[in-house]
C-alpha cells in the first residue's frame, strides 16, 4: 500500500511524463483540426493566418468626432495583407455582433480553381457568418502581383459606421514577407468615407429625400450619393507621411462606399504603372479619377525638399471637399537620425492642378466638356496579360446589353434590365448557389436577375445608364479588357433622367466592330459608367461559377443594383468539398433576403411619363409594394 508521502513523490515524478503526454495530445488534435481546416488540396509553399473578431464599439476618431463603429479587432485602420503568388492565405472571421450576418470579400480576386466558394457573397458563394458563429476563408493566391482589398459583402448593416475593411497587396512569388501600410519605396493610400450618420441610418433618409444632396461634379451632376461628410486616408483624418528624395510606389485605394475622389499631389505630376491589381504601361497625368472599389498605382519622383499636399477630393469644380494628406520631403542624414518633428503640418505652399488644364485620368464627361480628361480604354494598356481576342479566334463574341436605372423619390430602386427585358429590383438567392444543395425552385427570389453564360466563350457587357450620376460597376471572378468609356451624347437629361441612348449614337464604332476589337486593352475588375452613358467590357468565360456583377456604391448595391453572372452549369462549379464550418442557411436575419417583397412597381401618376416607373416594373422592397397590399 503506497502511503500519502510515497504518492507525492510518484505524482512529482510523474508530472513530467503526463504533462508530455498532454501537450502531445494537444498538438494531435491541433494537427487531426487542420487537416479538416486546411485540406490536401490547398497545399503552398507559405500559409499567411489571420484571426478577424469582428465588432462594434465606440470611438474617438481622429478629428474627434465619436462614433459607433463596426471594426475588426477593434481597430479603426483595417488590416494590411500581404501575400506573394501562391501562398496560402487563411482568415478566420469570428461575428461578434448581435444583429447581422458577415461575410467577407477579396476584392479583385478572381477566385480560380474552385476557389468560388470562399468569395464572400451572401446567396452565392455562402450563406450569412450568424452572430456568435465564424467561418475560415482559406484558398491559395493564383492572382497576378498588385493592389487589391479586403471588405464586407452582406448587405447592409443595421447600425454602426463600416470599418470592416482594408489593403489586400499580392507580391511575386517567393517575396519577403511584409506587414503594415509601408514597406521600402512602396506606400497604401487607404481611402474610406463615413456617411454622416450610418448607412443603416442615412439609407431610409435617401428613400425619403432627407439626405443633404452632393455637391455638384464638374458637369453640375451629383458628385456622390448624399452630400458629403469627412473621410478618412489609412485611418486618420490627415496623416503625414516621411520621405526622402526619390521615386516612390503609391498604391491607391477607394476604399468607401459613397464618393469618386480625385487623387493628385501637389506640384508632381504620376505615373500610372497599374490599374485593379494589372500592371499596365506607364501612363503620365496631373490627376487620377479613383472610384470606389478602383485601385491605381502610381510613381511620384519627389526630388526637392518641402512639404505637399496629397489631395483627394471629391470630384467638383471648387474641389473644396475630400481628404488631405501631407507628405513631408526630407533631407536623407534628417530622416535617418530620426529627428523629425511631430506636429501636424500644414504645407508651406500648395499648388494644385487647375481642374480646367490639368490631364485627369479616368473621367469622362459630356463629349462638349473642356476637361483634358481620357478615359481607362483611352489611355490604359496591359503591360503583362496578353489580350482575349486574337486574329487565330473564329467564334464572333457573345453580346449582352444591360442598362441600370434609378427611380427618384418617394420610391426610390435601382433597377437593371437584361437584353431589353423588364426594369428589375435584383434580389440574391435565399441560399448559397454554388452549393450542391441548392435548388432553384426553391431557394431563388422571383426577381433574382440570372444571367447564363457558356463556359470558355468570349462574352461582351455592353452597359448603358440613364441615371444623371456616374457608377462604378464591380464584376466577381473575371478581370475585363475595358473596350470602351463613353460619355452621354445629350447635354441635359430633363427631370434628372438621361436618355436611354441608342448603341448606335452611343458608342464610337458599331458594338459588333467593338466586340471584335483586337489589341492590348487594359483589365479591370471596376469600371465607371458615366451619367447618361456607356462602357462596353469584355471576358472570356474560363472561370465556372456564380459571380456577382453590381454598382459598388453602398446604397445601390444594396437597393437592388446588380445581377448574377452564371458561368457554367453546376456540375461545372459545385465545389468538391464542403468546408466544415460552412454558414448554415438557417440563419433567419434580415441578411437572408428571407424579408424582400414582390410585386409589379408602381406607377405613380404624379410623375411625369418619362420617370414614371411602368406597371411592367418589378420591384423587390416592402416600401415598393405597399399598393399590392392596400
Amino acid at each position: 500500500m503506497v502511503n500519502q508521502f510515497e504518492f507525492a513523490a510518484l505524482k512529482k515524478r510523474a508530472f513530467p511524463i503526463v504533462a508530455c503526454l498532454c501537450l502531445l495530445t494537444a498538438v494531435i488534435v491541433l494537427a487531426i483540426t487542420l487537416s479538416k481546416v486546411l485540406p490536401e488540396h490547398m497545399d503552398g509553399p507559405r500559409v499567411h493566418f489571420h484571426h478577424f473578431d469582428i465588432g462594434r464599439d465606440i470611438q474617438v476618431m481622429d478629428g474627434g468626432r465619436t462614433l459607433v463603429v463596426n471594426t475588426v479587432n477593434g481597430e479603426v485602420r483595417g488590416k494590411a495583407i500581404h501575400v506573394s503568388v501562391g501562398d496560402r492565405l487563411a482568415v478566420k472571421v469570428t461575428n461578434l455582433l448581435s444583429d447581422h450576418g458577415l461575410s467577407l470579400h477579396w476584392h479583385g480576386f478572381e477566385m480560380r480553381n474552385g476557389a468560388g466558394e470562399y468569395d464572400g457573397v451572401v446567396g452565392l458563394s455562402q450563406c450569412a457568418v450568424a452572430p456568435g458563429e465564424s467561418f475560415l476563408y482559406q484558398f491559395v493566391v493564383l492572382e497576378e502581383p498588385g493592389t487589391y482589398w479586403w471588405h464586407g459583402h452582406s448587405d447592409m448593416i443595421p447600425s454602426g459606421h463600416d470599418l470592416i475593411k482594408g489593403p489586400l497587396i499580392v507580391h511575386p512569388p517567393g517575396s519577403p514577407i511584409r506587414e503594415g501600410y509601408r514597406w521600402e519605396n512602396e506606400i497604401i493610400l487607404f481611402y474610406q468615407d463615413l456617411y454622416p450618420n450610418y448607412m443603416g441610418y442615412d439609407h431610409p433618409h435617401a428613400m425619403g429625400g432627407l439626405n443633404v444632396p452632393a455637391q455638384p461634379d464638374l458637369e453640375g451632376f451629383h458628385s456622390g450619393a448624399i452630400g458629403w461628410t469627412e473621410g478618412m486616408l489609412n485611418g486618420e483624418a490627415q496623416p503625414t507621411f516621411n520621405v526622402t528624395p526619390g521615386v516612390y510606389r503609391l498604391r491607391v485605394i477607394n476604399g468607401g462606399g459613397l464618393f469618386a475622389y480625385l487623387f493628385s499631389v501637389d506640384s508632381h505630376v504620376m505615373t500610372v504603372v497599374a490599374a485593379d491589381g494589372s500592371e499596365t504601361h506607364p501612363y503620365e497625368t496631373d490627376i487620377v479619377q479613383v472610384t470606389t472599389g478602383e485601385r491605381f498605382d502610381v510613381m511620384v519622383n519627389f526630388t526637392t525638399v518641402g512639404a505637399y499636399w496629397v489631395r483627394a477630393m471629391t470630384p467638383s469644380r471648387a474641389q473644396e471637399k475630400g481628404i488631405l494628406g501631407v507628405f513631408r520631403v526630407l533631407p536623407l542624414d534628417t530622416y535617418n537620425n530620426g529627428d523629425i518633428d511631430s506636429t501636424p503640418l500644414t504645407p508651406q505652399y500648395s499648388n494644385p492642378w487647375p481642374i480646367e488644364t490639368a490631364r485627369i485620368l479616368n473621367y469622362v464627361g459630356h463629349e462638349d466638356t473642356t476637361y483634358n480628361a481620357n478615359s481607362v480604354a483611352e489611355a490604359l494598356q496591359s503591360s503583362v496579360k496578353p489580350p482575349i481576342l486574337t486574329e487565330e479566334d473564329e467564334e464572333e463574341p457573345i453580346i449582352h446589353v444591360v442598362d441600370f436605372m434609378f427611380q427618384f423619390i418617394p420610391q426610390y430602386a435601382h433597377l437593371w434590365s437584361i437584353d431589353g427585358g423588364n426594369w428589375t429590383q435584383h434580389v440574391q438567392p435565399y441560399t448559397a448557389m454554388i452549393q450542391p444543395e441548392f435548388n432553384p425552385e426553391t431557394d431563388l427570389h422571383p426577381h433574382s436577375l440570372i444571367l447564363p453564360v457558356p463556359l470558355n466563350k468570349t462574352v461582351v457587357f455592353v452597359i448603358r445608364s440613364v441615371t444623371a450620376f456616374p457608377h462604378p460597376v464591380h464584376m466577381h471572378g473575371h478581370k475585363f479588357e475595358v473596350l470602351e468609356v463613353a460619355p452621354r451624347v445629350r447635354a441635359e437629361c430633363p427631370e434628372g433622367r438621361c436618355d436611354l441612348e441608342p448603341l448606335e449614337t452611343l458608342f464610337s464604332k458599331p458594338i459588333s466592330e467593338l466586340a471584335a476589337g483586337l489589341g492590348r486593352r487594359v483589365f479591370k475588375d471596376t469600371v465607371i459608367v458615366p451619367a447618361g452613358g456607356g462602357a462596353v467590357i469584355r471576358i472570356r468565360t474560363d472561370n465556372p461559377g456564380v459571380w456577382f456583377f453590381h454598382c459598388h456604391l453602398d446604397q445601390h448595391m444594396e437597393d437592388g443594383q446588380g445581377f448574377v453572372i452564371q458561368a457554367g452549369s453546376p456540375t461545372d462549379y459545385n465545389p468538391s468539398h464542403t468546408p466544415p464550418d460552412i454558414p448554415s442557411c438557417d440563419y433567419t436575419g434580415r441578411v437572408q433576403h428571407l424579408q424582400y417583397a414582390v410585386c409589379n412597381c408602381y406607377a405613380n401618376p404624379e410623375q411625369s411619363e418619362r420617370v414614371r416607373m411602368r406597371e411592367s416594373d418589378r420591384c423587390s422592397r416592402p416600401h415598393l409594394c405597399r399598393h399590392v397590399e392596400l
